[in-house]
């Protein structure tokens, strides 16, 4: 066996290219896979086998439907109808930007702000909007909270087998491009994150005509389970010829969707319980009237079905 490894190593990533799904950034990606979702979850509720994990009826009463008038995160219906609003209005918005103005897609991931599967239901996702949007101080932006389910958290953390990553995704716009690397450049600097040498902040700037698929992206409901694997280096003994492998401490990511593991999506169900969409979505500076517009068009069912619901009570 060598005693360290040779200078002639290779790292051969073992990332599996079919479990790989098309980008959700357009209409019909999101619309199907949403409606294959809710129908996957319906399924599941209806036959589910002993054991299987437990929906509580607060959490049951969140998927149907005819409940997507109240923006539940749970709601995949929702998801489509509040797409629709935030589409079309924050498109709107950005198109109006001077010609050539460049837009940034930044997304903030942070160590603490993971919880473990089982707290992940008492997580309050305000505490991770509060840290963004200081992060992000002097921008403006619009925003949306996001879970992913990571499932083998053992490998990098003792104690913790499932785990939920909570997130942000913005679209960000007013600083220049050059403000906006050293703002990532800070946050990376002062932020560790779930995974050893994954970076906490990211962005990328794109014109604002192509808006409409990082807001696609932004509100979709969780789609994967995440796994996390180590690197794994190939050194040969120059003398002997014997091959060995060993572990760089470095670590990647892969995915797999969901939509096949639907008791891995009821647990995500009872971990988003009771959080609202209109909830999850936050903004400053100049996103702060836009998204309440967005809002207040969205809840506009809502609305109607509370004055209704409070008119039957007091006759």
């Amino acid at each position: 066996m060598p005693s360290k490894p040779p200078q002639t190593s290779v790292w051969q990533p073992t990332r599996r290219k079919a479990n790989r799904r098309k980008p959700m950034t357009t209409w019909p990606i999101f619309e199907q896979a949403h409606i294959e979702l809710h129908a996957k979850l319906k399924d599941y509720l209806r036959t589910r086998r002993v054991g299987a994990k437990a929906l509580s009826d607060d959490v049951r009463a969140e998927i149907p439907t005819l409940a997507a008038k109240h923006l539940m995160a749970n709601n995949m219906q929702a998801r489509i109808d509040y797409l629709d609003v935030a589409s079309t209005m924050i498109v709107d918005q950005l198109a109006r930007l001077p010609p050539g103005k460049r837009v940034s897609w930044v997304t903030l991931i942070a160590e603490q702000f993971v919880t473990t599967l089982p707290d992940a239901a008492t997580f309050d996702p305000k505490t991770l909007q509060t840290w963004a949007a200081e992060q992000l101080k002097g921008c403006n932006f619009i925003g949306m909270v996001e879970a992913s389910l990571y499932t083998n958290v053992g490998l990098i953390r003792e104690g913790m087998k499932q785990a939920v990553s909570w997130h942000v995704h913005a679209l960000v716009w007013g600083p220049a491009q050059d403000d906006v690397k050293a703002l990532v450049k800070r946050i990376n600097g002062a932020n560790r994150t779930l995974i050893p040498g994954l970076d906490a902040a990211r962005a990328a700037s794109f014109n604002a005509t192509e808006v409409e698929g990082k807001v696609i992206y932004m509100l979709k409901a969780p789609q994967s389970e995440y796994r996390i694997w180590a690197h794994r280096e190939e050194a040969i003994d120059t003398e002997t010829g014997e091959i060995s492998k060993f572990t760089t401490g470095k670590f990647y990511q892969g995915k797999r969707p969901l939509l096949n593991r639907p008791g891995l999506q009821a647990k995500m169900c009872n971990a988003m319980w009771g959080l609202r969409l209109d909830d999850l979505s936050f903004a400053a500076g100049e996103g702060v009237k836009l998204l309440s517009r967005i809002n207040y068009r969205a809840l506009a069912k809502s609305r109607a079905w509370t004055a209704a619901h409070e008119k039957r009570r007091q006759e």
